[in-house]
């Protein structure tokens, strides 16, 4: 994606709405950014690059700011099951990716409709200890994510709000898990994909800006709106994402690929006067 001024400015609405998200809501900077910079010509490795950068700043001065309510106890083990799954999520990128961009946005797409899916139909009731086999399922689903298409966030935003914690304790959960794997599957991407992802940690350092505008924003917001209407709005807002990206594709028509190797038509000779 080119450096344009219509770029920019599309770059910079997106991610100081994402960041406006992730402040209200707690989580979602990426499974809002992510589809819309897809829609906007990202390639899919690049989208979650832009979005890496971007997010690896904001849970950096988050656990900073909520340090006093970290609890290591709560964070050591999800980070440890995510980093085992993060190679598995950035290497099956790298294998759809191999085949077809397209399929890889579908794929994106159809994970964030079952991610909306989750989100809308599924009720958690606040426990102050889960079984081991939640923990196991729900930080391998995280890092699988986050590795794949960058969206881990939501299943932290699950584990969260299943346990009877305070709204600080919750989000320093939060901040802090997803530092300890957005700096490794920045690292993994970089290995995986090359010059591509260092263009999209350009366009996520050009973004900061924005990121900051709308982090002071969603603070503003959160005062007067509250988080379950503003729930339900950004639901509604990535449900028609999700079926722009992953289901519109089935129902049209794709033009036909050559085959590898196959002879190209050509075009026989004006006969001359």
């Amino acid at each position: 994606m080119p450096f344009t001024p219509l770029s920019m400015l599309t770059v910079a609405g997106i991610l100081g709405m994402s960041s406006l998200l992730q402040t209200v809501v707690g989580f979602g900077a990426g499974l809002l950014g992510i589809p819309l910079l897809l829609l906007a010509g990202f390639s899919p490795v690049q989208a979650v690059a832009v979005v890496t950068v971007t997010s690896i700043i904001q849970s950096a001065i988050g656990s900073w700011k909520l340090r006093e309510s970290i609890r290591f106890s709560d964070t050591k083990r999800p980070i440890l099951i995510r980093l085992l799954m993060l190679p598995v999520g950035a290497l099956a990128l790298w294998k759809l990716g191999q085949h077809n961009q397209q399929l890889v946005k579908q794929a994106i797409g159809l994970v964030l409709l079952l991610i909306v899916l989750v989100q809308w139909r599924l009720q958690i009731a606040a426990a102050s200890k889960l079984h081991p086999s939640w923990e196991w399922t729900a930080f391998s689903t995280s890092g699988f994510l986050l590795g794949f298409c960058g969206m881990g966030g939501p299943v932290l935003g699950l584990w969260a709000v299943a346990h009877d914690w305070s709204p600080k304790r919750s989000r320093a959960f939060m901040f802090m898990v997803m530092l300890g794997g957005n700096i490794p599957v920045a690292i993994m991407h970089v290995t995986l994909f090359g010059s591509p992802v260092a263009w999209g940690f350009a366009w996520g350092l050009y973004g900061l800006p924005w990121v900051f505008l709308g982090t002071i924003g969603g603070l503003w917001a959160a005062r007067w709106i509250s988080k379950q209407r503003l729930r339900q709005v950004m639901l509604g807002v990535l449900a028609v994402i999700g079926i722009q990206a992953g289901v519109l594709p089935f129902f049209l028509e794709r033009p036909v690929e050559p085959e590898p190797n196959s002879p190209q038509p050509t075009v026989p000779a004006k006969e001359s006067a």
